[in-house]
């Protein structure tokens, strides 16, 4: 029998620690300390901004819902308020009444500028175009900034830079293209290549639906209202060419003149 028993409390030598020597040579793993935001940084907006739309579960009629923690505070605030409580009711009043003042300060300061700009530019624009017939447009144009009387707001009918520009005229031209394939068909309906127009015709609608993705808010521009007219009048024209030809040309020929005999 040896001189050393492996048993309780008497493990393998070549297990036991060594005498000085800890079992944890790395230590005890450190705690993580949250550092502490630089003078630039707004370390409590950002945790108070991500702790309000931070997603909870609450009951409502019976159902169990997920919504921001800041529509909660503000969903319960507000059914405080409709019980008749003086201090939500207070409160709440003046929340909304704030935002509504921010709003229309911003709008106004937006409506102002576009206004200002349509002014201005249109003249300088005006004074240009006079110099040189070829000046480019403006982006965006004055004359697609419109007062509507009916909603009393400012709108913009076009495109406010130059990508934007690009996939505007994609879609007039798309348009342009839509009205010629369909006079087309309307003037001669037996046409035995009618079938290719049909082609092209589906095709340019298909292509304006993946515009109306872009710009889903298209309206047409004021500024290109002459030429949509123009093109207007070709294609009212050439339907009713289909019901009235248009008469021959007359001959330039002088006529003899009639002899007295």
């Amino acid at each position: 029998m040896t001189d050393y028993d492996v048993g309780y409390r008497k493990p393998p030598k070549q297990s036991k620690f060594k005498k000085g020597e800890t079992g944890n040579p790395r230590g005890r793993p450190k705690r993580p300390t949250h550092a502490v935001p630089e003078m630039y940084e707004a370390g409590m907006k950002a945790i108070l901004l991500q702790e309000a739309y931070r997603l909870v579960d609450i009951n409502e009629d019976g159902k169990k819902t997920r919504m921001p923690l800041i529509q909660v505070i503000i969903r319960r605030l507000g059914v405080s308020a409709a019980q008749g409580r003086s201090r939500p009711m207070r409160y709440y009043m003046d929340l909304l009444r704030s935002i509504e003042e921010g709003n229309f300060s911003a709008y106004s300061a937006c409506a102002k500028a576009m206004i200002d700009y349509k002014e201005d530019m249109g003249k300088e624009f005006a004074r240009r175009k006079k110099l040189n017939p070829s000046e480019p447009d403006p982006i965006p144009h004055p004359d697609d900034i419109v007062f509507n009387s009916s909603t009393g707001k400012v709108e913009l009918y076009g495109p406010m830079t130059k990508e934007e520009q690009v996939v505007w005229d994609r879609i007039e031209e798309t348009e342009a293209a839509i009205a010629d394939l369909e006079g087309m068909l309307a003037k001669d309906p037996d046409n035995p290549d009618n079938k290719f127009i049909e082609e092209d015709l589906a095709h340019e609608r298909h292509v304006r639906q993946l515009l109306a993705r872009a710009v889903p808010d298209y309206r047409p521009r004021p500024s290109r209202r002459e030429a949509r007219q123009k093109a207007r009048l070709r294609a009212f024209k050439s339907f009713l060419e289909q019901f009235d030809p248009p008469p021959a040309p007359r001959s330039h020929r002088k006529r003899r003149p009639r002899s007295d005999k």
